[in-house]
């Protein structure tokens, strides 16, 4: 075992120091993702070894999982590049400059000061050695400036802590497990963590195309509504994924997907096959089991349950739905394909259009769903806002329409783009009298500053190049929350359907009426809207319910 301590050693310090430097590129920034689910697997595979000989108060199966952990926590910095990064977080030049040439200078002395046979004069290596450490001072307040007053950059640049085993128990309640997985090449990692028990590890021999491929399946038989391969394959990526089972009093998991277990409904995994004949509603579901609230990573739940409750908002809620008829949806086809030739020449892409051509299918529907959720929280709660049409525009958005409201209801046309996920975003309303260009990019998302507490993503749309690892449908979930959004509830697969107003008036009436308690969560609420639904025989198939995800606590 010696030789995989001395590879570990070498790959943890080739990651902490490469990943420090200032001018890192998008490809180099992926490569570096790469190196930290490398350094999983070795310390995962040498663990005994590793336990006999670390220096580090925790266990290999903890490291493990805080190295799992990272990588989904840096995930999207890794998917922005240094410049998207400055212009995301309006960092000013002076502190960028200033920042790069303290880092350039360190690296410069240390290298100098690292020569062998360098500096022999006692007196020079001193002066030298005292300008390394004046410069690290500067640095290390300049980072804490960072840190206070452009949070958001600092975030976005520099490595997130990994949580400890401790403190992902003391973020949890009695009742709450979270359960985090790693897929490699040809092993899934499972790693579940409950209050009092601690950290349980599994593993399964699994590929990741094999993995893909199943998923794949399940969602095709969920929109053909092929029972029979649905209850199959649901049951054996139910097999595969909960090796570890959590304690008889866990009602509620924290799931921390990883790569294409992002596009997966863990709520639709069956416990045991069900017969031929079955009907949905008497299937093993997890739904009826647990409530699932789903995380980018344990360092994000965790950040986000330590946020204390904000003041009522102005507006308690607001519904936002840009309307394309036919003539309107021919301009918005135009006006896409313009933004993407205009992306591809920015960015050197060679791939193809990133708009799926640039196609927006009218979706009448949004309009009506809009005014009746905005009718429905009058009622009871005045100040409701729908903003409807060529109203809900980019440049009201930028303004800070949304910026004081607490629920969010968006009913845009929206593309994930796989390939490039910082060109996914929202197509919104044309405004002929301002220079926006009418849709809503994840970058510019960033830059939003909203207070809400939840943002529902009812949106229709594509799914634009090769689904790989659902980097972009994770990134899409990020920007909203860097941009203030607590909770973010959006779908698995982007295909309208008449019942989903149902779905959502059904949703915000739990809402209502347990506006004043807060013991009660969104994922509580959630569960039992879809469980209401599987109960009614007209809406049982998990293709009425099983889509909506919610993102957050």
């Amino acid at each position: 075992m010696v030789w995989e301590l001395g590879m570990l050693s070498l790959l943890l310090w080739l990651y902490e120091v490469l990943y420090q430097r200032p001018q890192l590129s998008s490809g180099m920034l992926l490569a570096m993702n790469q190196l930290n689910r490398a350094i999983f697997l070795i310390l995962f595979l040498c663990a005994s070894a590793v336990l006999t000989h670390a220096q580090t108060p925790y266990s290999p199966m903890e490291q493990a999982f805080m190295l799992s952990d990272r990588s989904k926590a840096n995930l999207f910095s890794v998917q922005l590049n240094l410049s998207e990064t400055t212009q995301i977080a309006g960092l000013p030049d002076s502190l960028l400059v200033q920042e790069n040439t303290l880092h350039t200078d360190i690296a410069r002395i240390e290298r100098i000061l690292g020569t062998q046979n360098a500096y022999q004069d006692s007196a020079a290596r001193r002066k030298l050695e005292q300008t390394l450490l004046s410069k690290k001072t500067t640095l290390e307040r300049l980072l804490l400036h960072l840190k206070k007053n452009h949070s958001q950059y600092y975030t976005l640049r520099y490595m997130q802590e990994s949580p400890s085993v401790a403190q992902v128990q003391k973020a949890l309640n009695s009742n709450t497990a979270l359960l985090s997985y790693f897929v490699g090449d040809s092993t899934l990692f499972s790693f579940l963590i409950e209050p009092t028990l601690g950290l349980r590890v599994g593993r399964v021999a699994i590929s990741q195309n094999t993995l893909k491929a199943k998923i794949r399946m399940m969602q095709s038989a969920i929109e053909q509504d092929n029972k029979l391969v649905f209850s199959s394959i649901a049951n054996e990526l139910y097999e595969i994924l909960f090796q570890l089972m959590p304690s008889k009093n866990i009602k509620s998991l924290v799931i921390v997907p990883d790569r294409c277990l992002g596009a997966l409904s863990f709520e639709a995994l069956l416990s045991a096959a069900a017969k031929p004949d079955a009907s949905y509603s008497s299937m093993p579901f997890l739904l009826k089991k647990y409530n699932v609230v789903y995380a980018l990573s344990a360092a994000l739940f965790i950040e986000n349950a330590a946020l204390i409750a904000r003041p009522d908002a102005k507006v308690p809620f607001m519904s936002y739905a840009p309307v394309f008829d036919e003539a309107t949806a021919s301009v918005m086809s135009t006006q896409l394909t313009a933004i993407a030739n205009e992306l591809i020449e920015q960015d050197s892409i060679s791939a193809s259009a990133l708009f799926d051509n640039g196609k927006v299918q009218p979706r009448r529907s949004s309009e009506q769903e809009a005014i009746a959720l905005a009718a429905l929280w009058q009622e009871s709660t005045p100040g409701t806002l729908a903003v409807l049409r060529n109203d809900a525009n980019e440049k009201h958005i930028k303004l800070g329409v949304w910026n004081d409201a607490k629920i969010l209801h968006l009913t845009a046309y929206s593309f994930i783009n796989e390939t490039f996920p910082s060109a996914s975003g929202l197509v919104l309303a044309q405004d002929t009298s301002s220079n926006q260009d009418g849709v809503l990019l994840m970058s510019e998302i960033l830059n939003l500053s909203l207070k809400t507490d939840l943002i529902v993503l009812s949106a229709h749309g594509s799914s634009i190049g090769q689904p790989s690892f659902g980097e972009a449908y994770a990134g899409f979930v990020r920007a909203f929350g860097y941009a203030g959004a607590r909770n973010v509830l959006l779908s698995h697969w982007q295909k309208a359907d008449a019942a989903d107003v149902l779905f959502w008036q059904g949703f915000y009436k739990l809402v209502i009426s347990q506006s004043k308690d807060n013991s009660k969560g969104y994922a509580a609420f959630l569960q039992k809207t879809k469980l209401k639904f599987l109960n009614d025989k007209a809406t049982s198939a998990p293709y009425f319910w099983a889509k909506w995800a919610l993102w957050g606590r």
